[in-house]
C-alpha cells in the first residue's frame, strides 16, 4: 500500500504528515521513473543525480491520472518532463514556460499539442489569460527568490483542490548557513545562481529544517498565509551522492477557504 500523504483528500483521507519519504520497495515508482529515464531525465532513478521524483509523482498524481487535468510547468528546459506528463495522463492540457525554448526538444506531435511560452517565469504577462490549473510544478531556476515570486504569482491560478509543487528545495547555499552537501568545485562559494551556472553536483540541504518554507526565515509574510491556510508537506525522494537531500514541497489548495 502506498503511504498516505495528507488530509483533505490528497489520497484517501489519511492523517496529515509533514514529511513523506518515498520508498521504492512499495512498488509504486517503477512506471513513472521509467518514463523519466526513457527521455533522459534525472527525475528518475537511474540517470544523473537520480532524484527519484518518479516515485513521488506516481503516488501523488495517481488519483488525477484518468481525470481531465490542466497542468502548468515552470522551467521546461529540454521538455523531458512535458514528454512524461503527456504520456502519463489520459486527458491533459499542458502549458509550459521557459526563458529559452530553443533548447526544447519535443516530438512534433507533443509540441503541437502543448502551449509553450518563452520568457521569465516571473513575468505576470506570459500566461495572464490562462486560469484554473489542476497542477502547477515549479522546476525553474531553484533559487529561493524565484520560488517565492512564482508561488505569489501563480497561486491564484490554481484551482481549489489543486496541487502546487516546488521541486529542488534548495539548490544553493542559504544565507543563514544551512547545512548543505559539498560541491566538487571547491572554488565555488556563492549561492546557486540559476541552472546553467550550477556545478555538476549542486549544493543540497542535509536537514529539512534548513529550508525557508519550513523555518520561515526570509519568507515574505504573505506566503505564510498560503502555508498556514492550506495543507502542505515536504517529500524527501532520495539522497544525492554527496549526502544532500532531494526535497519537494507540495501545497494543496484548500477547497473551502479558496472557493469562489
Amino acid at each position: 500500500m502506498p503511504p498516505r500523504l495528507c488530509r483533505s483528500g490528497l489520497l484517501d483521507g489519511g492523517s496529515c504528515a509533514e514529511l513523506f519519504v518515498t520508498d521504492s520497495r512499495n512498488g509504486v515508482d517503477s512506471r513513472m521513473n521509467g518514463l523519466f529515464e526513457a527521455v533522459g531525465s534525472d527525475k528518475g532513478a537511474g540517470i544523473g543525480d537520480r532524484h527519484r521524483y518518479g516515485s513521488f509523482y506516481e503516488v501523488i498524481l495517481a488519483p488525477r491520472k484518468s481525470r481531465p487535468t490542466r497542468l502548468l510547468e515552470l522551467g521546461v528546459s529540454r521538455g523531458a518532463s512535458i514528454h512524461v506528463w503527456f504520456q502519463y495522463f489520459d486527458d491533459v492540457e499542458i502549458h509550459g514556460i521557459d526563458v529559452d525554448l530553443g533548447k526544447c526538444r519535443l516530438p512534433d506531435d507533443i509540441r503541437s499539442a502543448v502551449s509553450l511560452y518563452e520568457g521569465d517565469v516571473c513575468n505576470p504577462m506570459l500566461v495572464q489569460h490562462v486560469e484554473g490549473f489542476d497542477v502547477i510544478i515549479d522546476d525553474a531556476d531553484h533559487t529561493q527568490h524565484t520560488q517565492n515570486q512564482c508561488l505569489s504569482l501563480y497561486w491564484p491560478k490554481l484551482k481549489a483542490g489543486g496541487l502546487y509543487i516546488i521541486e529542488d528545495l534548495f539548490v544553493g547555499k542559504l544565507p543563514w548557513g544551512g547545512q548543505s552537501s559539498p560541491s566538487p568545485m571547491r572554488w565555488i562559494d556563492r549561492p546557486y545562481n540559476g541552472y546553467s551556472a550550477a556545478p555538476d553536483r549542486k549544493y543540497l540541504p542535509k536537514r529539512p529544517q534548513d529550508l525557508a518554507f519550513l523555518n520561515r526565515k526570509g519568507l515574505p509574510e504573505h506566503l505564510f498565509a498560503i502555508l498556514d491556510q492550506n495543507n502542505h508537506f515536504l517529500a524527501i525522494t532520495n539522497i544525492s551522492r554527496d549526502g544532500g537531500l532531494h526535497i519537494l514541497l507540495v501545497i494543496q489548495k484548500d477547497a473551502v477557504l479558496n472557493e469562489a
